[in-house]
């Protein structure tokens, strides 16, 4: 994933095989494409690492979303765990982490800065129930609302019977909706897999979700027996 600073820096977030583990990493390039810094980003047990969405805020701060197989400054993981890290922009210094958990495998794909709410919005895919709410089977969607410093606001869990998964999400600011796209395998919020039962194969999903978590709108688009994913 890449986000641009507002002086045209860009900031690419990824991950790096390093010492037999995987490690998240995020470089900075100036808007010139000469190489600022690079930065790796570990757990403190010997696991794997993985970034995948990053966005910067107003006050010189880079946010990368991924999963982690491992402990962080002493918060020890479940299994896999969604991972948010809080970096300095000017040096790529880590500033804080937070890790985000179920009793099964999590990771998070997108985050997006909401300058007017001065807060993030995290797209994730959980293994089971999160945060007191239950799993609808399979994998679900969680959308996850972060203050600056991390400390989780709401979280909102959907899902179908099947694997729902989240890629990626935006934010529109002139109507405040939340888009969350990925893909299903199931029947979605009365949304009906064009598989027409086939489970097998999955659609393209894309939700629409209020400010305040709640689902708005759902589409699913497929063309039958084929596998439809949205990035």
């Amino acid at each position: 994933d890449m986000e641009v600073g507002p002086d045209g820096s860009f900031y690419i977030a990824g991950s790096s095989f390093y010492s037999q583990n995987t490690e998240m990493h995020l470089v900075r390039f100036s808007a010139s494409m000469v190489l600022v810094w690079p930065y790796t980003y570990g757990s403190t047990t010997a696991s794997n690492d993985y970034a995948n969405g990053v966005t910067l805020d107003n006050a010189g701060n880079v946010y990368l979303v991924g999963s982690t197989f491992g402990a962080w400054h002493g918060v020890v993981n479940s299994q896999e765990d969604i991972v948010v890290l809080k970096v300095s922009a000017s040096s790529g210094t880590l500033i804080s982490s937070r890790l985000f958990s179920t009793a099964a495998a999590d990771y998070a794909h997108g985050v997006v800065f909401d300058a007017a709410n001065n807060c993030l919005y995290v797209s994730g895919t959980v293994g089971a129930g999160y945060g007191g709410q239950s799993s609808y089977g399979g994998l679900d969607t969680l959308l996850l609302k972060l203050d600056l410093n991390l400390n989780p606001m709401f979280s909102s869990q959907i899902g179908s019977t099947a694997n729902d998964i989240s890629t990626s999400l935006c934010l529109d600011t002139v109507n405040n909706v939340i888009w969350v796209m990925g893909y299903t395998y199931g029947h979605l919020n009365s949304q009906i897999n064009k598989n027409r039962g086939n489970l097998a194969f999955d659609d393209t999903m894309l939700m629409a979700f209020d400010m305040n978590g709640n689902v708005l709108d759902t589409k699913l688009y497929g063309l039958g027996a084929s596998y439809d994913a949205g990035w």
